[in-house]
C-alpha cells in the first residue's frame, strides 16, 4: 500500500487518509518531518489496523499448518530472523504436543 497508488488503496479498504494530498504542481514541497512511533491502543476497535500485520499473519499461517503460507509471510516485512525463530519455536511446541497426545 506504498506508493503512488496508495490513496486509491486505502480507500477501496476503507482506511483513508486524514489528510488528502493536494495536487497542486506549484506549491513547494514541505521537508519530510521523521516518522514518529504512533502508538496504538490495539484494544480500540475503530481502528483495526496493526503495526506488523506480517508478523500476525505468520504466527496464524504456522498455527493452522499452512507453511506454504507461512513461508511467504516469513519472507514479507522486515526482521525476518526474528520470526524465523518464533515460527521454529512454534513447530517444537506443536510437534511437542502432537507426541505427547499420541
Amino acid at each position: 500500500l506504498f506508493g503512488p497508488k496508495r490513496p486509491k488503496a486505502l480507500k477501496l479498504l476503507g482506511m483513508e487518509d486524514d489528510d488528502p494530498p493536494s495536487k497542486s504542481k506549484w506549491k513547494k514541497k514541505k521537508k519530510k518531518k521523521k516518522e514518529e512511533e504512533i502508538d496504538i491502543d490495539e484494544d480500540n476497535p475503530a481502528l483495526g489496523r496493526f503495526a506488523f500485520p506480517y508478523h500476525e499473519l505468520l504466527v496464524w499461517a504456522v498455527l493452522m499448518k499452512r507453511q506454504r503460507m507461512a513461508l511467504f509471510f516469513w519472507q514479507q516485512g522486515e526482521e525476518a530472523l526474528a520470526k524465523a525463530l518464533v515460527a521454529c519455536k512454534l513447530y517444537k511446541a506443536m510437534s511437542n504436543e502432537c507426541s505427547a497426545s499420541e
